[in-house]
């Protein structure tokens, strides 16, 4: 009975702090429940006074126990008028991507028939010049008497408008093979060096060749005008054929024909200075070729020569490793023979014991037989 009792009243006692623990624990509980919608109070209120305007606040809002149903309507209607002015702002701006693809595509066009008749224009230009050239060589061909002095300076210009065509398009067929050469050669930095030098020096006679085109044609502008002002001279005074007008054309055009021939000489020179210096350029060029491919090829010899080494060095070594792999299965055959006498003359001393520890137990029994 007493026993019984005993472990009645420890239940009750675990019972009681059981029920303490339980209490204890659940007021823990209200406090942290208290604590945390303290926090989502104040949370609540930093959103309403950050963003006033905000959905999330709208709804923390309308969620509030304390607010009265015409404020819930106010608050509705405010997020649909909200709604409403976002779905207005994406469709402003819908409309303003469309505006600006159709310009974009408008200026495209544009551009594209600006280019159009930029090139029309050039072809009529160009149909222009060829229809001028054409005008002054009948022009020529009808003044004889213009013709016997202007004819050998007209050649001159031709010649030197030909010459600086041709010039120009040996340097660019120059710049061109240079450019190939100094991308193939990023890796030896001397040449490279070298070669951009050369292409600043072809660079600089591709100008000043550009430049005396540019004389030239200047220089048959001012023949024109000659031309044009010779006959406008003899349209205005076609009765009056006297000599002094006569000697004071002849003068005129002797003088304008000696300037031009110096001129023209001048430039003949100079052309043949760009000619020379052109020529070394290019011998300049092909030593630099002849030096790549003899490098190109010392390098492929290098590497061959590298390549064979490599193999003799892999012969030797297999020759040194034969020997070697040799006297390893000489020395693993000696381990395996000397492993196998170890293990008989283990066997043999294991045989030596037992049969001693016989004899012993033999020579025991006798004893106590013969003292019985």
């Amino acid at each position: 009975m007493k026993q019984k009792e005993n472990c009645h009243l420890a239940e009750l006692n675990k019972a009681k702090d059981d029920r303490r623990q339980l209490a204890i624990q659940r007021e823990k509980d209200g406090i942290v429940i208290q604590d945390l919608q303290r926090q989502v109070k104040e949370m609540e209120m930093i959103l309403k006074r950050k963003h006033p305007d905000s959905v999330s606040a709208l709804i923390v809002a309308s969620k509030s126990s304390s607010v009265e149903d015409n404020k819930k309507k106010l608050l509705e209607e405010r997020i649909a008028r909200l709604e409403q002015e976002l779905k207005d702002k994406e469709n402003h701006f819908q409309s303003i991507l469309m505006t600006l693809q159709e310009k974009f595509g408008d200026m495209k066009q544009k551009y594209e028939s600006h280019i159009i008749d930029v090139e029309r224009q050039l072809m009529d230009d160009r149909k222009v010049n060829n229809d001028l050239k054409n005008k002054i060589n009948r022009q020529n061909m009808k003044h004889v008497a213009v013709q016997t002095v202007m004819r050998p300076q007209t050649s001159v210009c031709t010649q030197t408008v030909f010459k600086t065509d041709r010039a120009t398009s040996a340097i660019s067929r120059l710049t061109q093979n240079s450019a190939l050469i100094f991308n193939k050669l990023k890796e030896d930095s001397y040449l490279v060096a070298t070669i951009k030098g050369l292409q600043a020096e072809l660079t600089a006679k591709q100008r000043t060749i550009s430049k005396i085109n540019r004389e030239t044609e200047e220089l048959r502008k001012n023949l024109r005008n000659l031309h044009k002002e010779k006959e406008v001279l003899i349209h205005l005074n076609p009765q009056k054929k006297g000599c002094k007008q006569a000697k004071s054309t002849e003068n005129i055009l002797s003088r304008v024909n000696t300037e031009m021939e110096a001129e023209l000489s001048q430039i003949k020179k100079e052309k043949e200075i760009y000619k020379e210096e052109r020529s070394g350029l290019l011998s300049s060029l092909k030593r630099t070729n002849e030096d790549l491919i003899l490098l190109k090829k010392k390098r492929i010899q290098d590497l061959h020569t590298l390549q064979l080494a490599h193999e003799k060095e892999l012969m030797q070594m297999n020759m040194q490793l034969y020997p070697l792999q040799e006297e390893i299965k000489l020395l693993n055959r000696t381990v395996e023979i000397l492993q196998d006498r170890v293990r008989a003359a283990e066997d043999k001393l294991l045989r030596s014991n037992s049969g001693h520890n016989d004899v012993n137990a033999g020579g025991d029994n006798n004893i106590k037989h013969i003292r019985s």
